[in-house]
C-alpha cells in the first residue's frame, strides 16, 4: 500500500488484495481499498476511530458482517460501489452519525433496501437495476438530499410514479 503520512491517508487500491492489509496505522482518515478481492468485512475497521472516508468499492462484498463499522463515528464517506450487495444491512447506515456521502451504486439491490437514509449530502443509487423505490423511501425523513445520483437504473415509468 502506499502512505501518505501528511494527511493520514492509505491507498491500497487495485494491489489484488485478498484480505485487508495488516499495519495499517490507527491514525488513518483516508483509507482506499477499492479495486481489490477482498470478500468480507468482518473485524478489520474496529480501532480507525479518526477514519473520515472509506471507499470499500470493487471488491465483490456481498454481506457485511455485523459489528464491522460500530466504531467509525467520524465517517463522512463511504464507498460500496461496484460490489454484488443485494441488500443493505438493516441500520447499518444510522452507526454513521457524520455520513454526508454515500456510494451505493452498481449493486444488483432491491428497491426495498432503500427504506431509510440519513442525513446526507449525498446519495449515488445510480446503476443498481432498480425499478421502483420502496413506498417508505424517503430520503432524510423528508429533507432534500443535495445530490441524489440514479442514473443507469431502469426506471418502471406508470401512473404510479411519483415525486422524490
Amino acid at each position: 500500500c502506499d502512505c501518505d503520512p501528511t494527511v493520514n491517508a492509505v491507498h491500497c487500491n487495485m494491489f489484488n488484495l485478498n484480505v485487508m492489509p495488516a499495519g495499517i496505522p490507527a491514525s488513518t482518515i483516508i483509507l482506499d481499498l477499492s479495486n481489490n478481492r477482498i470478500p468480507t468485512t468482518a473485524n478489520q475497521f474496529a480501532n480507525f476511530y479518526r477514519l473520515r472516508y472509506l471507499d470499500f468499492s470493487s471488491n465483490g462484498l456481498q454481506t457485511i458482517a455485523g459489528g464491522t463499522f460500530n466504531n467509525l463515528n467520524q465517517l463522512e464517506l463511504l464507498d460500496l460501489s461496484d460490489n454484488l450487495f443485494v441488500n443493505i444491512p438493516c441500520g447499518i447506515l444510522s452507526l454513521f452519525p457524520k455520513l454526508r456521502i454515500f456510494k451505493f451504486s452498481g449493486n444488483p439491490v432491491s428497491e426495498d433496501a432503500f427504506q431509510w437514509v440519513p442525513t446526507l449530502n449525498q446519495l449515488d443509487i445510480s446503476r443498481n437495476q432498480l425499478q421502483t423505490l420502496s413506498a417508505g423511501f424517503c430520503p432524510n425523513g423528508g429533507n432534500l438530499i443535495e445530490t441524489m445520483q440514479l442514473y443507469g437504473n431502469p426506471w418502471l415509468c406508470d401512473c404510479n410514479l411519483q415525486q422524490i
